[in-house]
């Protein structure tokens, strides 16, 4: 590069839950640029406090981000951004801000949900336009959503990019091992938020389906939030369910190893981190057909879409890898060479070469 610009990211915190937080802490130890932090949004997402202590954290965090913009001599904010007129509404103050300062302003989507949509293309276009117009790129996690942002008169660069797999988790990870694995038992794994929202119930349907129908299963649930205590009384007694809780470095690389096949029953996502790490070890997935997936899931190749809210398709669809082993292993194989370009090592890349862009 023949500038090195100074970057800042507006970041979940480290103590706050979900991908975002997961995917930018993972980039730190990748960047080869002067990339900052500047930590905003509720501190244990998706927990907040009352109205009146996180209306101070939002005010603390404008002070510290006009501060940090000025004494780190910042040429780039970049900003994340979920679809929705809160999100949107805070984020507007940054954008402005860095226009104000002659900075520049990339905006990253990270949440888009159809409802969201909707609404923001309908009642608050103006919002959402007059947040566009203080930028000076976006990027975005699906084909989608691309054309949609150009459909708004988005004249400038909107770049289409992915969650990321940390190299480091893989490290002893040997792909001919797993798929020489003799079983009989077939583990689907679950690792993602407990939420509803993500489809939690209607795996411990599915799976329940199976049981019943014979086949011999394990299904393992890895994660942690507002749904926990209903999930632990749904499963209890039941013997082919484990619940691993919030899993990191070795206990994370455990449980894909030692899994077959990855489900994630989401109602909304962007594009999830989980998919792809289970992509990188080799695992074919079932998902719903919904944000960023929909570019990198091709149906019958190295998984399945189901329905939202459907358990019944969902154990059907599972039926069908569990029944063609060849086709298991062709999606392991596929899988774990595509998510290659996923790495952070090859992410990074091209984040710092959109900053430098965006530069010039």
């Amino acid at each position: 590069m023949k500038k090195r610009p100074k970057v800042l990211i507006l970041a979940p915190a480290e103590t706050a839950d979900g991908g975002i937080k997961n995917y930018y802490q993972v980039l730190k130890n990748y960047f080869s640029i002067p990339v900052y932090y500047q930590y905003r949004g509720a501190r244990e997402w998706p927990y907040r406090g009352s109205s009146f202590s996180e209306g101070i954290r939002l005010l603390k965090d404008y002070i510290s981000y006009f501060i940090n913009v000025i004494l780190k001599h910042i040429q780039i904010v970049h900003i994340n951004t979920s679809l929705g007129r809160e999100s949107i509404l805070r984020d507007l103050v940054y954008a402005i801000y860095a226009k104000i300062l002659g900075k520049e302003c990339i905006v990253f989507f990270r949440g888009w949900s159809d409802s969201a949509e909707q609404l923001m293309k309908n009642k608050y276009k103006w919002l959402l336009k007059l947040y566009l117009k203080n930028t000076d790129a976006l990027i975005t996690l699906s084909q989608k959503s691309q054309e949609i942002l150009k459909s708004l008169g988005y004249k400038k660069n909107i770049y289409l990019e992915t969650t990321l797999v940390d190299d480091n988790l893989l490290h002893s990870f040997n792909i001919n091992k797993k798929l020489h694995k003799r079983s009989d038992v077939i583990t689907i794994l679950f690792l993602a938020r407990i939420e509803k929202e993500k489809g939690i119930f209607e795996i411990i349907d599915a799976c329940e389906s199976l049981i019943q129908s014979g086949y011999i299963i394990k299904l393992l649930i890895a994660g942690k939030g507002r749904a926990e205590k209903v999930v632990l009384s749904r499963v209890k007694n039941k013997n082919y369910i484990k619940i691993l809780g919030y899993v990191t470095g070795e206990v994370k690389t455990k449980a894909y190893i030692d899994s077959d096949i990855y489900v994630l029953p989401s109602y909304t996502e962007g594009m999830p981190t989980s998919v792809l790490e289970a992509m990188a070890f080799g695992l074919p997935v079932i998902v719903t057909p919904v944000g960023g997936l929909q570019d990198i899931i091709k149906e019958g190749l190295n998984g399945y879409f189901v329905p939202i809210a459907n358990s019944i398709a969902l154990s059907e669809t599972i039926i069908g890898l569990i029944n063609d082993k060849d086709l298991m292993y062709n999606m392991s194989l596929y899988n774990y060479s595509e998510a290659q370009k996923y790495y952070a090592s090859n992410v990074v890349k091209r984040i710092e070469n959109i900053y430098k862009k965006v530069l010039e």
